[in-house]
């Protein structure tokens, strides 16, 4: 079985996630609802996993995604938990 972590950071992932986020706004692929639990699912696994070494393309989505009120610091190894 493959890691959660690795999953989440593939390639084959992002490239899934990032049109459904990343669309024209007058021409939307998901409700607002979905769009919302979408992305509050990329934060949480930009926060647990974002740290993780090849993690670089799941940080650079979430940056492309977030608002600017919401931060892009994700937490280090150290502060694993």
């Amino acid at each position: 079985m493959i890691p959660l972590a690795a999953q989440v950071t593939s390639k084959r992932f992002l490239q899934a996630v990032e049109p459904l986020l990343i669309t024209e706004k007058d021409k939307p692929l998901l409700l607002q609802n979905g769009y919302d639990r979408l992305r509050d699912t990329l934060a949480h696994l930009n926060y647990n996993f974002g740290y993780v070494k090849g993690s670089e393309s799941l940080r650079e989505l979430w940056t492309k995604v977030k608002t600017k009120e919401e931060p892009d610091e994700v937490r280090t190894a150290e502060c694993k938990v």
